[in-house]
């Protein structure tokens, strides 16, 4: 338990720093989500438990590691399965939207935004 919110915390952090966006022509918002949703629970698999971490600055340590790895698992995943990482706006503490537009040919593209 308090792994997963040492990673989250972190994680939370790093991402808000600079949000990614992915994009995938046909892609509908469930895909997406179904996507983002199976990506980030094979990086927690792959990603070892150290146990429980005998000092502050240690927690500190393997939180940032693991949620480094955790994320490079993640974007490897969507990148696997079709998704393109695309420049993001600066980062903002606003609400996660999801976008998708339909192109003249009629594929769909969608992204992820935080503003």
């Amino acid at each position: 338990m308090q792994r997963s919110i040492w990673i989250l915390g972190l994680t939370g952090l790093v991402g808000s720093c600079a949000p990614t966006v992915w994009s995938k022509p046909g892609a509908t918002e469930s895909d997406f989500e179904q996507q983002k949703a199976q990506c980030e629970y094979q990086a927690n698999l792959a990603t070892p438990d150290n146990g429980l971490p005998t000092s502050t600055s240690d927690a500190v340590a393997q939180g940032i590691s693991n949620g480094m790895r955790i994320g490079n698992l993640e974007q490897m995943c969507m990148r696997a399965n079709g998704w393109t990482p695309e420049k993001a706006e600066p980062a903002c503490n606003g609400p996660i939207k999801f976008t998708c537009t339909k192109s003249l040919d009629g594929s769909q593209s969608c992204v992820e935004s935080r503003c």
